[in-house]
């Protein structure tokens, strides 16, 4: 019997790439969102969120019983060598500096943050709303490589 998981654990930039496309498509009928699919738009939130304060942090995810941590002197948690944010940075920043031009990060955010908080609410958004989140969020997921 098993005691871990055989699967790698799912790459964030694919999560966010297809959250990105399913919000892009969400902003012109913000109405039909399900309430049982809002994991995109919060997913989005919370990584503006990071975005925000550049609050992404690496960990692994091996298990206790993982063989690697069996292996003798080894007392601390090691970071991978390869930071699964770094491409998720480098697609927001890319995406900041084509869409919002010129414009304070913070105030950027906000906007997306505020357009991703309306549609968590099922509230529809105004024309110029739609059109930047269709802008934002498919630049964004035209942006993060796989």
């Amino acid at each position: 019997m098993p005691i871990m998981s055989s699967t790698r654990p799912d790459s964030s930039s694919a999560r966010y790439k297809r959250f990105a496309a399913i919000v892009s498509d969400y902003a012109e009928n913000t109405a039909a969102i399900p309430a049982y699919n809002q994991i995109p738009v919060e997913g989005l939130f919370r990584l503006m969120e990071m975005y925000r304060y550049d609050a992404f942090k690496d960990e692994t995810h091996s298990g206790v019983l993982a063989m690697s941590s069996a292996s003798p002197g080894r007392r601390h948690h090691q970071m991978s060598s390869k930071s699964w944010h770094l491409p998720i940075k480098q697609a927001l920043d890319s995406t900041m500096n084509e869409v919002f031009a010129g414009k304070p990060k913070e105030e950027a955010v906000y906007e997306v943050e505020f357009i991703l908080y309306q549609m968590s609410e099922n509230a529809p958004l105004t024309q110029e709303q739609q059109v930047q989140a269709k802008s934002f969020f498919s630049t964004f997921e035209k942006a993060l490589v796989l």
